[in-house]
């Protein structure tokens, strides 16, 4: 179990984390999520010991990582990072690369462990291929192979996919998580995509100006968001006086309780988006509806939601 407790970091008088604290359970896959420049990347930082704290403590397994006074080196926490650019030595092939960690082990039980490993990303027989002739994808494998060759309490991901193809990433997403939850891996990743998030996460913390609004399943956050900015983050919303509503929840009904009028309609390939404006207590609105029909500029319909 990772515990991180009130931890607050600042560079150069500004504060960039504040207050912070959340418990990853063991097994469990976590999301730090939030804008760029949030505090994402230093939350891991933090974590890893690549930064110390200003306030705060880290705990792993009951061992304290950091506090006040305490301090833990990076290669000494069993933690494991997986970095943006995944990090391979270029002049090591696949095998010497994943063996990194293991200098201390026999040469025969060094051998077996990266087989096991080369088996488990389904990288058979890419043992002597370098770096550089492997796709976007199989790089992040055998990183995550480095990593786990250490056998690491946890496993920090630093926008694990921003560098792969948006056509694959889908499928590469899915192969690492499959690779994790087979380990039964205690996972954070940091991601700016909330889609990115869901699917891959237990719970996600989402960061807003160096601090945690919402802790929660990726359920929780979609439909029972802590404020509207955590709404509008997960997906579209139409604001009203006094509060917000998902767009999928809108829509136009003959018996809908409010009269509008529709400004724009434009067909989107599965749907068409449909733009309605009403006044709501002096309160101008303006609805966007999903709809499976083209609608005419300054026709007059009734919605709901």
């Amino acid at each position: 179990m990772l515990i991180i407790d009130n931890l607050t970091k600042t560079f150069k008088s500004k504060t960039v984390l504040e207050n912070i604290s959340l418990t990853v359970r063991h097994g469990e896959i976590v999301s730090i999520l939030g804008r760029s420049g949030s505090g994402k990347s230093t939350l891991l930082n933090l974590i890893a010991g690549f930064e110390r704290s200003d306030e705060g403590s880290i705990y792993l397994e009951e061992k304290v990582l950091s506090a006040k006074e305490y301090f833990v080196d990076p290669s000494k926490r069993s933690i494991g990072f997986v970095f943006q650019n995944y990090a391979l030595f270029p002049h090591l092939n696949v095998a010497d690369n994943i063996a990194f960690s293991l200098s201390r082990i026999p040469k025969e039980e060094k051998s077996k462990r990266v087989g096991e490993l080369l088996r488990l990303i389904g990288l058979e027989g890419y043992g002597s291929k370098y770096p550089d002739t492997l796709s976007g994808g199989e790089q992040q494998r055998v990183a995550l192979a480095r990593v786990l060759a250490m056998r690491p309490s946890v496993i920090l991901f630093d926008e694990p996919f921003s560098n792969v193809d948006t056509v694959l990433k889908t499928s590469i997403r899915d192969e690492l998580l499959a690779i994790l939850r087979s380990g039964g891996s205690t996972a954070l990743f940091v991601t700016h995509d909330p889609h990115e998030a869901m699917a891959i996460s237990d719970r996600i913390a989402y960061i807003d100006e160096g601090k945690i609004v919402q802790f929660d399943t990726p359920e929780m956050l979609y439909h029972a968001p802590a404020n509207e900015n955590v709404a509008a983050f997960f997906g579209p919303i139409n604001r009203y006086e006094g509060g917000f509503v998902r767009v999928e929840k809108c829509r136009i009904d003959s018996d809908g309780p409010i009269r509008a009028e529709v400004v724009s309609s434009r067909f989107m390939g599965n749907t068409y988006e449909t733009q309605v404006r009403f006044t709501q207590k002096e309160y101008d609105c303006r609805f966007l509806i999903y709809t499976d029909r083209l609608f005419t500029v300054g026709e007059i319909v009734r919605i709901g939601y």
